[in-house]
């Protein structure tokens, strides 16, 4: 028995090894599922309702990837007028409202493709925001809603 069983054990050992990082990787797939929600590139979807049969949950996950075909587009080469410095981009840039008209995948991927030339993507704007009007008024002595009122009218 210690033979056949000896197999059984590595089995095991080597699953318990590999349970951090499954939990680890487990964890960066959730993020990287809802980053274009955080983002405010797509929005998201409904709850899903529980299933209580195999056929149920197979219908439900092939609804869930019908998709309408992308339009083709010609792809032009990169050149150095992409590269754009953050001021230009939020400029560019509009808030997500209720009424806009819901974003295709098309849209995601140029999204995408401004926060890679970019660079490193901050998480919550208006945290970095408020930073940056605090570090503007400890430097010149101004409070920090004076700034807020001037960036304010720029925003809208």
């Amino acid at each position: 028995l210690t033979g056949s069983s000896q197999p059984l054990v590595k089995c095991r050992r080597v699953f318990q090894a590999l349970l951090p990082l499954a939990v680890q990787e487990l964890c960066e797939a959730a993020d990287a599922l809802l980053a274009p929600v955080r983002l405010g590139v797509a929005r998201p979807t409904a709850s899903f309702n529980l299933v209580s049969s195999c056929i149920d949950a197979v219908q439900g996950s092939e609804e869930l990837f019908v998709v309408e075909p992308m339009v083709p587009r010609t792809v032009e080469p990169m050149s150095s007028s992409l590269l754009v410095d953050s001021g230009n981009l939020s400029q560019r840039q509009t808030p997500l409202s209720a009424s806009a008209p819901p974003m295709t995948m098309r849209d995601a991927l140029d999204d995408d493709e401004v926060d890679v030339v970019d660079g490193a993507v901050r998480e919550d704007p208006e945290e970095s925001e408020r930073e940056d009007r605090m570090e503007t008024s400890e430097q010149d002595g101004t409070p920090a809603h004076e700034h807020h009122d001037e960036e304010s009218d720029s925003d809208s």
